[in-house]
Order: structure tokens, then C-alpha cells, then sequence
């Protein structure tokens, strides 16, 4: 097979890394990628390593969480109609 490994302005950091990877699994990889200087391992950070910022994962099923939502639904429905009537 054939892949192709594109990457933008903001990879460029960690380009030289990709490079190297590439290259240990056999790729054809140019000459000025691997010859790009090292990238600072802090970043800024004082060497601290700085776990990216994500939304948690959620990890039932959408058939699970419309049914939980229904189930709300109809609690919510019945104390209304309970504090009305």
C-alpha cells in the first residue's frame, strides 16, 4: 500500500519526530525534514508535562442515553402533573 502523511504549519514543531518515526518504519522521508532542529521539550512549561484539555468520554451507548432521557422525561411529567393536581 501507499500512505500519504500530510501535515500544516501548526505540526511543524513536531515534524522532525513524525520524520523520524517514518523513517524507523522503512519510509522514504527528505532529507531537510530529519535535519530541522529539535523542538524544546518544555514549551514554555518549565519541563512540566501538561495533559491536554478534552471533554470527557462518554462510553454508553446513544440507545442507552435516550432512554435515560425518556425515563427523566416521564419523572419530570409525573411530579408536575402530581404538584398541579
Amino acid at each position: 500500500g501507499e500512505a500519504i502523511t500530510l501535515f500544516t504549519e501548526a505540526d511543524f514543531d513536531h515534524l522532525r519526530n513524525i520524520a523520524n518515526v517514518m523513517k524507523l518504519s522503512g519510509c522514504d522521508v527528505p532529507d531537510w525534514m530529519l535535519s530541522l532542529k529539535k523542538n524544546s521539550k518544555g514549551g514554555g512549561t518549565g519541563g512540566k508535562r501538561i495533559p491536554m484539555k478534552r471533554k470527557t468520554i462518554d462510553t454508553s451507548s446513544g440507545y442507552d442515553k435516550k432512554k435515560l432521557h425518556k425515563k427523566k422525561q416521564i419523572i419530570e411529567n409525573s411530579k408536575r402533573k402530581k404538584d398541579q393536581g
